[in-house]
């Protein structure tokens, strides 16, 4: 009869990029600034917000609303501001996504491509860097 060893404690970490499409989007730009941004997608004339910058969200926006009412709220809420209108793009979220990946081997082999600006690592057993 052998003795029951209890299962080494997990340590998992996250890496999570608020925003992702927009932050996808400004990321060649020096990432999501302190103006005002805001990422849409849709088919005309049914647009929404899927990302709205802090400053965005200061002004009233926020994920899911149309982008009519956006524009309207914005304009009515920060009068003589500008906002940046941005639609979405895939194609660069998933560069952005391998990326995100890429950085995330760099601190351990056992990554999870979670979801979109989603990744998890599994950190146990790997050594403190001090």
């Amino acid at each position: 009869m052998t003795a029951a060893h209890p299962a080494p404690d997990r340590v998992y970490a996250c890496l999570e990029v608020p925003d992702f499409p927009l932050a996808a989007l400004l990321r060649n730009q020096g990432g999501i600034r302190k103006i005002a941004a805001a990422a849409y997608q849709g088919k005309a004339p049914n647009f929404f917000l899927c990302a709205v910058s802090p400053a965005a969200r200061a002004a009233g926006l926020a994920e899911g609303m149309p982008l009519a009412q956006a524009k309207a709220r914005f304009a009515s809420s920060r009068p003589g501001e500008e906002i940046e209108w941005l639609e979405r793009d895939l194609s660069q979220e998933r560069t952005t996504q391998l990326e995100l990946l890429d950085l995330a081997l760099t601190a351990s082999p056992l990554v999870e491509d979670t979801a979109s600006g989603l990744i998890t690592l599994d950190l146990t057993g790997l050594q403190d860097p001090a």
